[in-house]
Parts: C-alpha cells; structure tokens; sequence
C-alpha cells in the first residue's frame, strides 16, 4: 500500500512539531541513516540506501532526471546510477527537449 504523507495531521505544541517527512528532509534521514544510532530502525545505510528508503517513505513511485542533452557529465552519472534513458518520456517543456532517465526502484537490478 503507497502512503499518503499529504493527508497525515500536523501536531504542534510550543515546543515540538510532528508531521510527515517532505522531499526537503532527505539531508538530514540521509545524515541520521548514517549514524550507529539508526541501528533500531534499519540502519545504518550508506546514502545510496538512505536515498532509496527515504523515496519509499514518502511514497515515491519512481525517480526520474530530466537532463539536458548537452550535459555529459549528469548524463554519465545518471548512468552510473542505474538509470535508462527513456526516449517515448512526456517532455516536461516540449520547447525545450530534455533526455529523461529513469532509476530503477530500490531493490530492482538496473
């Protein structure tokens, strides 16, 4: 079953607030994923792995980079991780073509 982060309740007291993970907390799941302290709760991992946990928490389906065809560098790295290039990908701006890669999910060999 996919979670759905967007619906979990906020609780706020002066002192502390809980809520959902979001997309901009991945540095600091990655940094504590690293620690001996996340040893009661599947760590530690190194960032690869933090990466793709903290995807799956929040419910990410896929991960996807949208790289302009003239960086060879993203390209290369993108390729390093595993992903495949997509060539029948939606354009996100279809005046301005970009190469789209997919990453594979945690768990699947590229």
């Amino acid at each position: 079953m996919t979670p759905h982060l967007a619906d979990t309740p906020v609780l706020q007291t002066k002192r502390l607030t809980l809520r959902a993970l979001a997309p901009q907390d991945v540095a600091v799941f990655s940094a504590f994923y690293a620690t001996d302290r996340a040893q009661f709760v599947g760590g530690p991992m190194n960032d690869r792995q933090a990466w793709n946990f903290f995807g799956t928490e929040i419910g990410w389906q896929e991960v996807v980079s949208y790289i302009a065809p003239e960086n060879h560098r993203s390209i290369a790295l993108a390729e390093r991780l595993g992903a495949a290039l997509d060539k029948n990908a939606p354009q996100p701006k279809p005046e301005k073509p970009c190469l789209v890669y997919r990453h594979p999910k945690p768990g699947v060999a590229a």
